[in-house]
């Protein structure tokens, strides 16, 4: 099997990569798609706020004799028969991973009335940055829309290749106050069924079969949201997943946030390092949250079918201020008292941590 899916790997790149040579433009084409991810801002010290920009450009594979073969192979190697890959949901899933993502593209995004150029995006599609956003620009924007917390933006028009181009590529930027509470909540097993313990149910989980809400999860997170918290979602799973994991967030009602998932890209990775162990994933990404808002109260949520005991408890050791509370769904069994807890939450208080299976087990305020 290893030997197939390193045969998907060198032939999707090496198709990949003829199609990028044959990229020129450095503006958007009519055939490319931009998705911009949410993200936060940080309070400036002149009143403004410090955006953080991160956006991904491509061009679909449109449906293809190349398409075809590989999600053909792709399919098989995961072990899904025939039938499977003529699922709409197995197309579209897999799909996303076999795009022909866009360097060298310079864009540019209008946030009210001023534009921002940005650097241009990097062999794997993806681009980013920080802008300053004067608060008075904020204040206008919030004007417009009242009750909307996030700060809007748009592509500019300037970065479409055509003029004529009508369509409209939007983001949502969400500014967090210096002190506050947010609730940074795994994914997979934590909000979302995927048995990640079992990968051929992994796999099924995530490219056949619809996504599955973990009981009682979105009514815990909107009464937490209800009471002020701020939502960040961080999961291992690749940034192709975006688009159906959001979809699926915003259907079963979970509060919007931002998102971090894991660059991904077959130069670089075989497709089985999309189950590894997401620990060193998580720490990267929380460690700089933690550090850009010493004053912030944060509560971390995740699950027992992998590291995060792990990972939270040491980040609880090192963060005794800022991290309040700890979830952790239990999977695995054995309650508190199994012996991998003892050493997770080594010097974490006892009431800083609890075990819960499903939504109604968690408590209905935060500290």
């Amino acid at each position: 099997m290893r030997r197939l899916v390193t045969g998907i790997l060198i032939a999707a790149f090496s198709i990949t990569a003829g199609a990028l040579r044959g990229t020129t433009s450095e503006a958007v084409q009519g055939d490319d798609e931009v998705v911009f991810l949410p993200t936060f801002a940080q309070p400036a010290a002149d009143g403004g706020w410090e955006a953080t920009i991160h956006g991904w450009v491509y061009q679909p594979e449109r449906d293809s004799v190349k398409r075809r073969i590989l999600l053909g192979l792709l399919g098989r190697s995961l072990g899904h028969d025939e039938a499977d890959l003529d699922r709409e949901q197995f197309r579209n899933r897999a799909g996303a991973f076999l795009v022909d993502n866009q360097p060298g593209k310079r864009l540019a995004i209008e946030i009210g009335d001023h534009v921002y150029p940005l650097p241009p995006s990097l062999p794997n599609g993806h681009f980013g940055a920080t802008v300053h956003v004067a608060a008075e620009t904020v204040a206008r924007l919030r004007a417009l829309a009242p009750g909307a917390t996030g700060i809007p933006f748009t592509l500019s028009r300037a970065s479409f290749a055509d003029p004529a181009d009508a369509r409209r590529f939007a983001g949502v930027i969400e500014p967090l106050d210096a002190t506050g509470m947010s609730v940074v909540s795994d994914i997979d097993d934590t909000i979302r069924i995927t048995e990640c313990r079992d990968r051929k149910a992994l796999v099924r989980n995530t490219f056949l079969l619809p996504f599955r809400p973990v009981t009682g999860m979105a009514a815990a997170y909107r009464r937490w949201a209800a009471g002020g918290a701020h939502f960040h979602y961080l999961s291992a799973s690749p940034w192709q997943l975006y688009t159906p994991l959001s979809v699926f967030a915003d259907a079963e009602g979970f509060p919007a946030g931002t998102w971090n998932l894991k660059q991904f890209r077959w130069k670089d990775e075989t497709f089985w390092d999309l189950f590894a162990d997401p620990e060193l994933h998580k720490r990267t990404t929380l460690e700089p949250l933690l550090a850009a808002f010493p004053q912030r109260r944060f509560v971390l949520i995740g699950d027992s079918g992998q590291s995060d005991p792990e990972c939270f408890g040491a980040l609880a050791r090192k963060h005794p201020a800022q991290i309040v509370r700890i979830f952790i769904r239990d999977i695995t069994g054995g309650g508190r008292g199994a012996p991998r807890y003892a050493g997770a939450f080594a010097g974490v208080p006892e009431e800083n941590w609890l075990l819960f299976e499903e939504g109604a087990h968690l408590p209905t305020t935060l500290p």
